[in-house]
Order: structure tokens, then C-alpha cells, then sequence
């Protein structure tokens, strides 16, 4: 298998599971990944090799490689592994990491996963935000071998930004749909479950005012609220008084997928945050489709291409919480649709989003990418 370094400047949150998504079906690349430190309560890295410069060098060489884009430490583990080709992760590791991909002629390919491709802050000049992908956006738009997004959405708002359409790809991650088996219709609960980052673009607060919606109709209907972060305490304010609200804070995948097959609903309530900040495609509509979940989701960026409204789904417009009241309360009340919409998803989870179908994909996509960096550096003068 040929080498693949796969750059991400923190490895890896717990929200970042479909990151390592993108290697569980590879036949002839071999991810190894590096950054710059790991993330405390973080995800296991295993099985695949990984080196933290923090790590290996300190502080200090953690330092310098931000500061400079140069470290003698990676410098070394790129010749002793000889990779084919770096995959960086978000906008800003491309940008960490293009210096080195130019030392050492390596093609880059770079994946924008949501915020980083729409956020008005990363696209402001350097001198207001000093940010590397600030610093190095241009050059990364010159260089970069290939760009990768999770959405048709986010590619189009990449080209507006000015990288090239020509060397852009959707690539829908994919998921192990053999490991997701469906439980019968009869044996969910009667819960709407949530997963995900409590920031501002997942809608947590439009969830909560149309669950009080829907439990005035229906008050057996219980929200279960998985994942944390920095909307936390706002999220548990807001959430008090709805009757049956669950906050279970980060869980392992194992019981996230437990959570989600035993559920009659995921809600993906995803908005446009007032930063610009969205999604590219949530990794927990993989999740449902493989379980055969029927999905209730706003009409968000790329959301709409792995929903399919009145199919696998139902689709309402961004913050308006009596839409998604009601179109919970549709599926909440008819059984029959939900068995439904959830077999029309698994069979699309199947067919279409498998982690075998998209790491076949994702492989020629990679050698796209080094055939065309080698070709251009034969014609070069």
C-alpha cells in the first residue's frame, strides 16, 4: 500500500469521526497520520500509525512550525515514510501544511468539511485576522493538487472564494453500512434524537421550541440531545422545562449508534450561523440511513443531497420551528411512513454511500491528483 500522510493540526475531537472515515476502506493507500498535538479526551487513533510533533519535539517545535510552516522533525518522518501524497483536513491544516507539500513536491489534497469554506472570518485579509489560511489562502488555491468537500454546496462557495472548479470533487465520506443493522420498527422508542457539536449552525435552540411544539400534541415524545460544546449551559437553559429532555454529552460511537437505531427520529435542525459557519453534510445522516432512521433535517447546504424529501425524509426550511414540529408529528404519528422512509434510506446507504463504494472513489480521486502533480512537474521547465 502506498503511503498517505494525513495532516490535521489536532488529533482528532470527538466530533471528528468522519475523518477516520475516510481510510476504513482503503486497498491501496496507507493513511499515517500527523499533527501538531493530540486532543485531550479525544478519539483513538488506532489503527493507523500517528506522529505529534508536539510530541516528538515540544513546545518549542510546535512553536516554530507555526510560526514558519518548517520542521526538521516532520521533514524527517515524510523521508523515512515516503508518502505519495499529503490529505489535509480543513482549510487551515491545508494551509499548515502546504509549505512542506512544495518542499518536498508532494501533491496536496485538501478536504473542507463546512465552516471552513463558508465562515466570513477565514476569508477576511491577513492583516484582521492573522490566521495562516488567511496568510496562505491564494497560494493554497494555486497549488494545492486537489480539493475535496462533502457537499455541491460548499464547492460552489469555495469557487466564489476563488479556488478552481477544475480541481474541486464532491466526496460523500461513506459509512460501513455491514456494521449498521436495522432493528424492527416496533421496537423504537419514542424519542427525536439529536447528535452533534452544540454550536450555533446545528439549531439546537429552533429543536428545542419545536419539541415544545410537538409535546403539546404528543407529550410521549422525548428529545434526546447527544454531543457538548461551547452552546452547552445555553442549550441546558433552554431545555430545562421541556418535560423528558435527555442531555448525554459525548458518547462512544457504539452507543451513539444504539441511541440513533433506537430511535423513531434524527433531527438535523442545521442553520447558517450569523458568522457564515455551516455544515458540509452531518456524518449522523450516514448514520441513520444505514440504521434505516428516517431523518427530519432543514433544507441546508448539503443536506438535501443525502435526504431525499418525501423518500428518505422530510425536509423544512432553516429556523422555522413549527415546520419541523410538524413534520416530526407527520412521521411521529404514521408508523407506516417510517418504516418507509427508513428502508428507502438504508437501500441508498447501500447502494450509494457504503464506505467501500466511497473509498473506491476517494482512491481515484487520489490518483487523479498524484498523476497530475507528476505530470505537471514533467512538463515544468
Amino acid at each position: 500500500m502506498a503511503p498517505l500522510l494525513v495532516y490535521r493540526d489536532k488529533l482528532l475531537p470527538p466530533s471528528e469521526t468522519f475523518v477516520l472515515r475516510h481510510y476504513d476502506c482503503l486497498e491501496r493507500y496507507q493513511p499515517i497520520l500527523v499533527g501538531l498535538r493530540r486532543v485531550a479526551g479525544g478519539l483513538s487513533l488506532a489503527p493507523h500509525p500517528a506522529h505529534l510533533l508536539a510530541e516528538a519535539g515540544g513546545a518549542s517545535a510546535e512553536a516554530l512550525f507555526r510560526l514558519t510552516g518548517r520542521s526538521r522533525i516532520i521533514d524527517s518522518w515524510i523521508t523515512r515514510d515516503a508518502p505519495v501524497a499529503i490529505h489535509a483536513h480543513f482549510g487551515k491544516s491545508g494551509a499548515r501544511i502546504l509549505p512542506t507539500a512544495l518542499r518536498h513536491d508532494l501533491p496536496l489534497i485538501v478536504s473542507f468539511h463546512g465552516g471552513d469554506a463558508t465562515k466570513e472570518t477565514h476569508f477576511r485579509p491577513f492583516w484582521r485576522t492573522a490566521s495562516v489560511f488567511a496568510l496562505r489562502r491564494k497560494a493554497l488555491a494555486r497549488h494545492a493538487a486537489l480539493f475535496l468537500t462533502d457537499s455541491g454546496y460548499l464547492s460552489e462557495r469555495l469557487a466564489a472564494r476563488g479556488f478552481p472548479p477544475d480541481r474541486m470533487r464532491v466526496h460523500h465520506i461513506g459509512i460501513d453500512t455491514s456494521a449498521y443493522r436495522p432493528g424492527p420498527e416496533d421496537a423504537r422508542r419514542r424519542e427525536v434524537v439529536f447528535v452533534g457539536r452544540f454550536v450555533e449552525k446545528k439549531g439546537l435552540p429552533i429543536l428545542i421550541e419545536a419539541m415544545r411544539l410537538v409535546q403539546a400534541s404528543a407529550p410521549d415524545i422525548a428529545l434526546v440531545l447527544i454531543g457538548d460544546g461551547p452552546e452547552r449551559a445555553a442549550v441546558e437553559a433552554a431545555a430545562r422545562d421541556l418535560p423528558a429532555a435527555q442531555m448525554r454529552g459525548w458518547q462512544s460511537p457504539e452507543a451513539v449508534r444504539a441511541a440513533v437505531a433506537g430511535a423513531m427520529i434524527v433531527a438535523v435542525p442545521s442553520v447558517i450561523a450569523r458568522n457564515g459557519d455551516c455544515e458540509g453534510l452531518p456524518s449522523v445522516i450516514y448514520e441513520a440511513a444505514a440504521l434505516a432512521t428516517p431523518v427530519v433535517a432543514t433544507r441546508h447546504s448539503g443536506i438535501p443531497e443525502a435526504v431525499r424529501h418525501g423518500e428518505t425524509g422530510l425536509l423544512v426550511a432553516e429556523r422555522d420551528a413549527p415546520a419541523l414540529a410538524r413534520a416530526i408529528l407527520e412521521l411521529a404519528q404514521s408508523p407506516e411512513a417510517r418504516a418507509r422512509f427508513g428502508a428507502a434510506a438504508r437501500a441508498l446507504a447501500e447502494r450509494d454511500l457504503d464506505v467501500a463504494v466511497r473509498g473506491r472513489a476517494l482512491e481515484r480521486m487520489l490518483d487523479e491528483a498524484i498523476a497530475a502533480h507528476r505530470s505537471a512537474a514533467r512538463r515544468a521547465p
